[in-house]
């Protein structure tokens, strides 16, 4: 079962080996078409030994991605601890989208597979991916709060995580255009996602000229 089965140094290196197996055979065929035989043929090991981590094949893909997601959470942590210590620099915000794309790219099997799989499916693969975007979407809310957006109200709160749902979003259907050939060139990718950030920017300067106020909302 996943997180279960012998433990130690040596369990836990069989276990890595099916979930790296995985993820190298995803990057050379369709999800759909892989197989536990497959997976665990290239790790080398037996159906037995898979047994003993996972009861099945979307149990697998989950603990793949669940890997990939901390990869993901870890590499934007550097660049958004650097961002954070010159908030109105857009070239440390360029490196952040940038980290997500570059992942995204040379993750490409995952990535779609995400996409699936975050669509309201009813399977654990499914659920674990709206999770992981829960996740991504607190750590972009928390990073917002961290640069000064207000957030003394609910409404305030709301406001930052929609921000963080559509910066999620933005990076995410780029970088599949990039995947697919429509927007080859990652500096473009990149020029248009920092754009994205300079509204949210100046509500949040806005709001500190404001005295942290509530910014007067626009009429038309």
């Amino acid at each position: 079962m996943s997180g279960s089965g012998r433990q130690g140094e040596g369990g836990e290196s069989r276990r890595q080996r099916l979930v790296k197996a995985a993820r190298q055979l995803l990057n050379q065929q369709p999800e759909a078409e892989l197989s536990i035989r497959q997976v665990v043929r290239a790790a080398g090991l037996g159906l037995q030994e898979f047994s003993e981590f996972f009861r099945s094949k979307d149990e697998l893909l989950v603990a793949v991605g669940q890997e990939l997601l901390a990869e993901l959470r870890g590499a934007l942590l550097e660049a958004r601890q650097r961002s954070l210590r010159s908030p109105d620099d857009e070239q440390r915000t360029r490196e952040q989208f940038e980290r997500a794309v570059r992942f995204i790219a040379a993750n490409p099997a995952w990535f779609h597979l995400s996409v699936r799989s975050g669509a309201g499916t009813p399977s654990p693969l499914g659920r674990a991916e709206r999770y992981a975007q829960g996740n991504l979407r607190q750590d972009l809310a928390r990073e917002l709060v961290d640069r000064g957006y207000p957030n003394e109200t609910p409404a305030d709160m709301r406001r930052l995580l929609m921000m963080a749902d559509c910066y999620i979003a933005m990076t995410e259907r780029l970088a599949q255009g990039h995947l697919e050939g429509w927007y080859p060139e990652l500096d473009e990718i990149l020029d248009v996602l920092v754009l994205f950030t300079r509204g949210p920017r100046d509500y949040r300067l806005a709001h500190r000229r404001n005295g942290g106020r509530p910014t007067p909302r626009s009429r038309p």
